[in-house]
């Protein structure tokens, strides 16, 4: 069996187009080709009577127009002869005589779900019947009738580029001659005058003026005269009367406002998606107020240009005349115009539909070209093959959306600048420390952390010899029947002062469930217990309980958000160890809003039956320093840096420092024991959830295919720890891409080059505040 060629030609620019190739490629390449032997077939007097009383007149009645001899033959295909049909077009033979249950003719007139011919509406069964015996008998056909056509070659594109005139470089062209040589004033009006006059046709007379004063009105700023300006005008008798009124126009804000209409028609300007739900095109008027501005700014048309295809990647981009922003990008946003679906099934699909609507704007707004014909095959009559569709079609599947600040007067920029002096400076300042270090022996490294972790327990519990402070999110969450717990942070203000700026927040409870929060005291006794709490608009009514002993219920809604101060709990008996202290949701204020929230910023205790009982010593860093020999500025340092938030995660390289900072007991044998029981369960649990794992990407040896845009990071992940200035007391480690290295208010977008995903799951790795 001999493989037919197979070419798929299709007029469709949506997904279907491609699905119709994929599935016509493998029902054509499954059918014989013919052979020799049928082709010069015979057939009975009764079976070509058939064919001419029967088949012929459907043929040409239902199929001619598009495949007949007279036609361009849609899809390569022509009906004119046995022949031709059983070569075929694109999708190989239309007739399979071996099978004729499977040709393609048939699948087409039945309406299958790749081919449905005729294209308007089903044929009348009857009809079907006829072509579907025809097909059965063999496709008899008159042999001295064969009005085979030649079939000719595939399309010459080199050939097109050669012979079509839009394909040919500008030249010179001498003016033509013509009659009336007064009329022309510019060099295009012989041109035009030329063939008037070859037509036997003569130019229309100058317009009365209040005629001409009308049209250049309307055509330059789409707008009337009013009367004023149509009788100045009319009473103007100087030389350059008309001069005056179009120089005005051109000057007018609406000029802009016209022709920027134009333009949004050729770039299918919408302000929402359409589709179903018809969601908001967000910052859409942006572009619209950028294209009024350069048609009023007369901008040159190919930096126009430039800023529409590649806006974003000028390196010296215009700048808005006023709030110096970059204006070149804004011209990007017309990519992102148009229809869009939600939730699409076939992802992959629906990127391809809105890349070839991309490409079909693009080419025909900038080229006047219908490059998208050539998504399925080389363009049938343009020089464009597929491979220069699918050229330009990969360029954009390279790019990403990327919503970007505008930088109103370059402030943004400049506050950039002096960051990266003060990042300097504070790398200088830390290379010294490190080197610093680096230079003392391992005995004095760790006299510097046994004090600042001495200072650091102190100062995180004890407040005065006998009162204890506890951090609301130090607190460990023993139980919950319902809702969430977060470290959340709120920054200070008037209303809202917390230690640490944060607090333990509980929310999505409802009524009944109870939160359970445990603590230490060395020695039992009685205590008083004191919190600092948040109230806002959104928090429940609660139930506050010790070792189940209700002490206090307590309306926390408010119609701002405020923190209480230090609000009385109760007394109560507390055992030596663990103690718990319990939330229940019991209700809301009829004001607030449902969600029935808590918040806890600190918990102080104080034992009143015996106040020496808990009495600690109070430790300073200066008393330190001179204990233990040290340098105090250098022991304040190590302070800040244990004191970082972010070793409360157990991937921290400093967890177990915090855990010793935050255990208010002797640091014996059994504490180190529990803490490498944990930390050998945590790396097990690591490594168990790696062995399958495949690490795509990774910051160790830089970052090559990944793209940067704005501000927030640095220009390559960190090869040396360096300062992060979001955070005072935060390192950004080695192998790492820090957003914050400038601060927390700047932007900044990381792209990762195009990967392929084969599992079910991708894991990031990454540190952040907040993160939900």
């Amino acid at each position: 069996m001999v493989k037919s060629k197979i070419k798929f030609s299709c007029s469709s620019n949506g997904i279907f187009a491609k699905t119709t190739f994929v599935l016509a490629t493998v029902i054509a390449w499954m059918l014989p080709a013919s052979s020799s032997a049928q082709e010069d077939e015979k057939f009975t007097d009764k079976q070509i009577e058939f064919f001419e009383s029967k088949i012929r007149p459907l043929l040409v009645k239902r199929c001619y127009e598009c495949h007949g001899p007279e036609s361009d033959f849609d899809g390569d295909l022509s009906l004119s002869s046995r022949k031709d049909i059983l070569e075929g077009g694109d999708s190989g033979p239309a007739i399979n005589t071996a099978e004729p249950k499977k040709s393609v003719f048939l699948h087409a007139i039945n309406y299958g779900k790749v081919f449905q011919m005729p294209p308007d509406s089903k044929l009348p069964q009857k009809e079907i019947d006829l072509f579907t015996k025809w097909i059965e008998q063999g496709a008899p056909w008159p042999s001295d009738k064969d009005e085979a056509r030649a079939k000719s070659n595939e399309f010459d594109i080199e050939k097109r580029v050669e012979e079509h005139w839009c394909w040919q470089p500008i030249k010179h062209q001498p003016l033509p001659t013509v009659d009336n040589t007064r009329w022309p004033i510019e060099k295009l009006d012989y041109f035009i005058l030329k063939s008037l006059e070859e037509k036997g046709l003569k130019p229309q007379g100058p317009a009365e003026k209040r005629i001409w004063i009308r049209r250049v009105y309307f055509d330059l700023i789409g707008l009337p005269p009013n009367d004023k300006d149509v009788e100045a005008f009319v009473a103007d008798k100087s030389a350059n009367a008309y001069e005056k009124v179009v120089d005005r126009l051109l000057e007018s804000k609406h000029f802009g406002e016209r022709w920027a209409r134009h333009w949004m028609d050729l770039t299918r300007y919408a302000e929402t998606c359409g589709h179903e739900f018809d969601y908001p095109l967000p910052y859409a008027h942006q572009y619209r107020d950028y294209l009024i501005r350069a048609f009023n700014q007369d901008v040159p048309y190919d930096l126009f240009v430039k800023e529409h295809i590649a806006g974003d990647l000028l390196k010296n981009p215009r700048r808005h005349v006023l709030e110096k922003y970059n204006e070149s990008i804004l011209g990007t946003g017309f990519w992102f115009l148009g229809e869009a679906t939600h939730g699409p099934v076939d992802s992959k699909g629906d990127e391809a539909g809105r890349v070839d609507n991309q490409i079909d704007v693009m080419s025909k707004t900038f080229m006047g070209l219908t490059i998208a014909c050539a998504r399925c095959h080389d363009h049938k009559f343009d020089a464009i093959s597929i491979d220069d569709y699918y050229a330009i079609s990969g360029f954009l599947q390279s790019s990403r959306r990327q919503d970007t600040m505008l930088d109103r007067n370059r402030l943004i920029e400049k506050s950039a600048s002096l960051a990266d002096k003060e990042m300097a400076e504070a790398q200088k300042t830390l290379g010294g420390l490190m080197t610093q270090l680096s230079r003392q022996e391992p005995e004095l490294a760790a006299s510097y952390m046994k004090a600042a972790i001495l200072f650091s327990q102190s100062r995180q519990y004890w407040r005065t010899n006998n009162e204890k402070v506890i951090q609301g999110e130090a607190l460990k969450v023993a139980k919950r029947t319902g809702g969430e717990t977060l470290a959340q942070r709120i920054r200070p203000n008037k209303r809202v002062k917390l230690q640490g700026d944060k607090q333990v927040w509980w929310y999505n409870g409802k009524v009944g469930d109870e939160l359970f929060l445990e603590f230490n005291v060395i020695n039992e006794g009685e205590y008083e217990l004191k919190g600092n709490f948040v109230k806002a608009v959104d928090y429940g009514i609660i139930e506050l309980s010790v070792n189940g002993k209700l002490l206090k219920k307590e309306d926390f809604f408010n119609r701002e958000l405020i923190s209480t101060g230090e609000v009385l709990i109760g007394s109560s008996k507390l055992q030596a160890g663990k103690n718990t202290l319990s939330a229940k949701i019991v209700g809301t204020n009829p004001k607030a809003a449902k969600k029935y929230m808590f918040g806890l910023d600190y918990l102080v205790i104080k034992r009143t039956d015996e106040p020496n009982a808990n009495e600690q010593p109070r430790l300073t860093l200066d008393g330190l320093a001179k204990k233990y020999s040290l340098d105090e500025m250098l022991l304040k340092k190590w302070v800040a840096m244990l004191s970082d938030e972010s070793h409360q995660q157990v991937q921290s390289p400093f967890y177990p420092i915090h855990r010793a900072i935050n255990h208010d007991k002797e640091l014996d044998s059994a504490f180190f024991e529990r803490l490498r029981n944990e930390l050998a369960k945590q790396r097990k649990s690591a490594e168990d959830g790696r062995k399958n794992a495949i690490r795509f990407a990774d910051f160790e040896d830089g970052a090559e295919g990944w793209f940067r845009t704005g501000f927030g990071f640095a220009k390559q992940p960190e090869s040396i720890a360096s300062i992060d200035l979001s955070s005072g007391n935060r390192l950004a480690l080695p192998g790492t891409w820090s957003s914050g290295v400038k601060g927390k208010r700047f932007y900044g977008v990381i792209r990762s080059p195009t990967f392929e995903i084969k599992h079910r799951h991708v894991h990031y790795r990454m540190n952040s505040e907040n993160v939900r």
